[in-house]
């Protein structure tokens, strides 16, 4: 949904400005946030401080709660603690956009989403993980001599 591209932009505006027009936007896309709680969940997280609107508070928390529900299922599939399906090489970048959104689900929604999941991404990326692979994604080079 094209409409979406207009929330992180409309957050980060409204956290800096207090305008109006921006609280507007993010309440205006509340449905589209619901419905697509799973790629943009974690921006309707970090609006919850901004909007001091009960009805839409209580909306985007329902969501998460049952976006809270699917990120567990997910992290039960595999024995990494996330969902890992790869489909081509490099689905490292998931992992890294899934632990920085569960960062932001954490931060600004601690009661529903523990620093787990956060934690289990970035356990993966440095090579902590189960099995004979437990080479790391950070790639660190030889100082020069």
């Amino acid at each position: 949904d094209a409409s979406l591209d207009r929330l992180e932009p409309a957050i980060e505006l409204y956290q800096i400005t207090g305008a109006k027009k921006y609280a507007d936007v993010i309440l205006g896309l509340q449905d589209q946030i619901v419905s697509q709680v799973d790629e943009v969940g974690w921006l309707g997280a970090r609006s919850l401080a901004l909007i001091k609107d009960p009805a839409y508070t209580a909306k985007i928390r329902a969501a998460l709660r049952a976006y809270r529900a699917q990120v567990d299922e997910l992290g039960k599939a595999t024995p990494y603690g996330i969902p890992y399906t790869p489909e081509v090489w490099g689905a490292g970048w998931d992992i890294e956009r899934f632990g920085v959104q569960q960062y932001f689900l954490h931060v600004n929604a601690p009661d529903i989403f523990t620093d787990a999941p956060m934690l289990d991404a970035l356990n993966f990326i440095l090579g902590s993980h189960p099995g004979p692979n437990t080479a790391s994604f950070v790639w660190v080079s030889a100082p020069s001599q």
